[in-house]
């Protein structure tokens, strides 16, 4: 009998635990878009990289050389997939749902991976340009 009012008053006593803090009040608009430094900073050095990059490649090479056109459009939508889907209400929501955590997943592993390998971005962020 112990036993089961132990149970009994601690399963009464138990409150929700959740991995993140939930709320919609004062503010609720504000919390949807991401300015979390730790995904903006790499987020734009990496565009910053590309773009330095690009521009010193195609102003000694010529333009559309070393890196083509089609890799330069990849870059640039695979970074802006990785931008909607951690900067959006999206990623927002994912830390909610794990239909939304899942979906994310997907946009960062099936769109935005595959155009950055075919982008080749690493021969213009440490590459030569002498």
């Amino acid at each position: 009998m112990r036993t089961v009012l132990a149970a009994t008053s601690l399963l009464l006593s138990a409150t929700p635990a959740f991995a993140h803090e939930v709320g919609f009040g004062i503010g609720f608009a504000d919390e949807l878009w991401s300015t979390d430094p730790w995904l903006l900073v790499p987020l734009y050095a990496a565009a910053i990289l590309f773009l330095v990059g690009t521009w010193r490649l195609w102003r000694r090479a010529g333009s559309g050389r070393g890196i083509r056109y089609w890799q330069a459009a990849c870059f640039w939508t695979g970074w802006s997939v990785i931008a909607i889907a951690l900067l959006s209400p999206l990623h927002w929501l994912s830390e909610r749902m794990l239909t939304a955590h899942m979906v994310e997943h997907e946009f960062l592993m099936v769109a935005a991976a595959p155009l950055l390998v075919l982008s080749r971005p690493p021969r213009l962020f440490f590459g030569p340009y002498r």
